[in-house]
C-alpha cells in the first residue's frame, strides 16, 4: 500500500492523459509498482480492492509526504492506522 500511495495520489490529484500515464509507470513508478505487487503475491492479496479499502490512509500519507517531504516508520504506522 505504502509504496502504492505516491503513485495513486499523484494520478488523482494530478491527473494525465492515459498516454502519460502508461509511461509513468514504465518509468517513474515502476519499482513501486513491483515492489506493491511482490508483497501482494506473497500476502495472497488483490491490489485493487486493498487501494479502494485503504484510500484514507493513502490521502494522509499523501498529504504527509507533500507536508513534509519525508516520513519515519512511526509516522507511516499512525498514518496507516
Amino acid at each position: 500500500m505504502i509504496a502504492l500511495a505516491g503513485p495513486l495520489a499523484e494520478q488523482r490529484y494530478r491527473p494525465v492523459t492515459s498516454a502519460r500515464r502508461r509511461v509513468l509507470w514504465r518509468e517513474a513508478w515502476r519499482d513501486d509498482r513491483a515492489n506493491a505487487l511482490k508483497h501482494a503475491e506473497i500476502c495472497g492479496a488483490d491490489i485493487a480492492p486493498l487501494v479502494r479499502q485503504h484510500w484514507p490512509a493513502i490521502e494522509r500519507l499523501a498529504a504527509a509526504l507533500q507536508e513534509r517531504g519525508t516520513l519515519t516508520g512511526a509516522d507511516l504506522g499512525a498514518l496507516m492506522s
